[in-house]
């Protein structure tokens, strides 16, 4: 079984025996080349397909194998929000659009952490949201949460001594 990503370009199948035959899928979307074998993922649709290899004559043979077209992950986009210190957990998948699910969320400091965030300390945070589908390259959305300090009211002034008309 080979598996390919739906960006590559074209691809050799492996196939052991005889080279003239050809080459058949089980199904529509993938694009093969039936003499050669060569797969053209680009041209094709994600999903897997059984490639069968006929060869005919004198000692007709047929062999199979899978092939797997995958998808490009997506991270979606990432947005920016403001939210005050000490206000309720933030769910950052909530700053995202259009992503695919199982992905994995890390700090600035590149440390996973989870979906949601607690808005404690005062300061400008960066999260990546990350998704893999091997063999495909990985796809990376940013979110910024700017988490602004409460105002300091002061302290309160006592023994306050109050003169009309000074």
């Amino acid at each position: 079984a080979e598996s390919f990503c739906i960006t590559d370009i074209e691809q050799s199948i492996s196939q052991d025996g005889v080279s003239s035959g050809i080459f058949t899928s089980d199904v529509e979307g993938l694009s093969i080349v039936d003499t050669t074998g060569i797969i053209r993922p680009q041209e094709s649709l994600p999903g897997t397909y059984t490639v069968t290899f006929t060869v005919e004559g004198r000692c007709p043979t047929v062999t199979t194998t899978e092939v797997t077209i995958i998808d490009t992950p997506v991270s979606g986009t990432g947005s920016s929000i403001e939210v005050c210190e000490q206000s309720e957990a933030i769910d950052l998948n909530r700053l995202l659009d259009g992503e695919d699910e199982g992905g994995v969320w890390t700090n600035s400091s590149d440390e996973e952490v989870g979906s949601q965030f607690e808005p404690i300390v005062a300061g400008e945070n960066v999260f990546t949201y990350t998704v893999i589908n091997e063999p495909c390259a990985a796809s990376s959305a940013d979110v910024s949460v700017n988490v602004i300090a409460e105002p300091n009211p002061g302290t309160a002034a006592e023994n306050t001594v109050y003169c009309e008309d000074q």
